[in-house]
């Protein structure tokens, strides 16, 4: 039996970087925005797990309005490619593909900031990023993460992209390597 946890046994970067370069290949064409996050982006030595962020193409749904679908985009690559489905929602869908576990991340443009940082980690970064400076953390105490977003109050805060959470915090870029607490 293949564990799907990422604490399973870790593989070389240089192995699992290609696999999660097709996956993202693959899925391209449908997506508005995918990007590697997590390990692979930090460049870490040996990597336990796959993590993708993704921002679906809007789709027209079949009674009208759009819809960003990633479940459905997911679930049909799947099928043809012979990924295994392990779990997963409407924002996040985990897979097994080539032995290793993949996670998806399904966000918004507007979230795109707050999900890549977030999922890049390192998990005790993501913490730190967090939590507010009164508790020992690096968030201004007057704003706070919630529901994919950084919020000033009742006002979610505008962050496209990394670099725009980190100037909201008000610290300096952090390359994804130094990502560390």
């Amino acid at each position: 039996m293949v564990s799907t946890m990422s604490s399973s046994e870790k593989r070389p970067f240089a192995e699992v970087l290609p696999i999660a370069e097709g996956i993202v290949d693959e899925l391209r064409p449908y997506c508005e925005r995918i990007e590697i996050a997590g390990s692979l982006r930090r460049k870490k030595e040996m990597i336990g797990d796959i993590e993708i962020v993704m921002i679906p193409q809007e789709t027209e749904g079949l009674f009208g309005g759009s819809k960003r679908d990633g479940a459905l985009l997911l679930a049909l690559t799947a099928s043809y490619r012979g990924w295994r489905r392990v779990k997963g929602g409407e924002w996040y869908q985990q897979y097994l593909v080539e032995g290793m576990t993949v996670d998806f991340f399904i966000t918004t443009p507007e979230k795109w900031g707050c999900i890549f940082l977030i999922r890049t980690g390192s998990a005790d970064f993501s913490r730190k990023v967090m939590t507010a400076r009164s508790q020992g953390g690096l968030c201004p105490d007057h704003l706070k993460f919630w529901s994919g977003r950084l919020w000033d109050g009742d006002r979610a805060l505008e962050t496209p992209e990394e670099k725009d959470v980190f100037q909201a915090l008000g610290l300096a870029f952090i390359a994804p390597e130094a990502r560390a607490v």
